[in-house]
């Protein structure tokens, strides 16, 4: 075997808490391949053809772990998921569209029409003698959005396998519509580039909300709307029933995270164990 010499200069030695036993670095335009044996913390050089005399590659498979960024992954024989924050704010306030219907008698007869700051309706046609259709316009408050994305080794395309929001070491589920009950992202629109991240964030917060995937918050479609804020909140905070209707009035009046009734909120129940394990050991990337 062709011996081949290469030189280092090294500038500073500095420990390096890895996730993997070995790491594997493929130089640019060259089949060498440097070997790290981070338990040893020694390192040798290999081809990409010598490789298989130290390694046996069988299936690839870990749980999710952490990695420097504050990001996680998680290997598995056929792609690589990943767990990430869609964007940086804690909280932000956007702007939303829906289109709903509701039972004219369900509504007070002096607000079929209804406008104030941050959340606004009219009716545009009436489907039925009793259920009115309205255009909805509310300003919401959403948290920091985290999702699992998948990263197909044949393909390469990345598609959505959860959205959540997170406040305070806390996981919901996405509340405003196009969100399965399983926190899938509803990809009903073909004008998606798959393999961004940001394609779907995007669609999350501009398309109207699909209702064949529903709000994931707490409300009653039976119970009477009032639209009087007051009310609305000693409902909440007594956590008697409130109509869907009244509890986007009353999220789009809330403009910080102290006016909020967390409990408005549902928890997701599918993050997963091993993410939990992390936050609950405060593990958790924040910035």
């Amino acid at each position: 075997m062709q011996k081949r010499k290469v030189n280092f200069q090294v500038l500073k030695r500095k420990p390096v808490n890895s996730l993997f036993d070995f790491v594997l670095y493929f130089l640019k335009d060259s089949n060498l391949v440097i070997v790290e044996d981070t338990i040893l913390n020694k390192s040798f050089i290999a081809s990409e053809y010598t490789l298989p005399r130290y390694f046996s590659f069988l299936e690839i498979k870990t749980d999710w772990k952490r990695i420097p960024d504050g990001t996680y992954i998680k290997l598995e024989p056929d792609c690589i998921k990943q767990f990430v924050s869609l964007n940086q704010e804690k909280i932000m306030f956007q702007d939303l569209s829906f289109q709903l219907d509701f039972n004219k008698s369900d509504i007070p007869a002096d607000k079929l029409m209804f406008s104030c700051e941050n959340f606004q309706y009219e009716t545009r046609k009436i489907k039925y003698d009793d259920i009115l259709t309205f255009n909805i316009t509310a300003n919401l408050p959403i948290f920091q959005l985290y999702g699992i994305f998948t990263l197909y080794n044949d393909n390469r395309n990345i598609l959505p396998d959860m959205i959540c929001m997170k406040y305070n070491k806390t996981f919901y589920r996405y509340p405003y519509g196009n969100i399965s009950s399983m926190d899938k992202l509803c990809l009903s629109s073909t004008n998606l580039v798959k393999n961004r991240i940001e394609s779907y964030y995007a669609k999350l917060l501009l398309d109207q909300a699909n209702f064949d995937y529903g709000f994931h918050l707490k409300y009653n479609n039976s119970a009477k709307t009032c639209l009087d804020l007051d009310e609305i909140k000693k409902k909440i905070n007594d956590n008697n029933e409130v109509s869907l209707l009244d509890t986007l009035y009353y999220l789009s009046q809330c403009r910080s995270v102290d006016d909020i009734n967390l409990n408005i909120f549902l928890l997701s129940p599918n993050i997963p164990e091993k993410i939990i394990e992390y936050e609950n050991e405060g593990e958790l990337h924040e910035d």
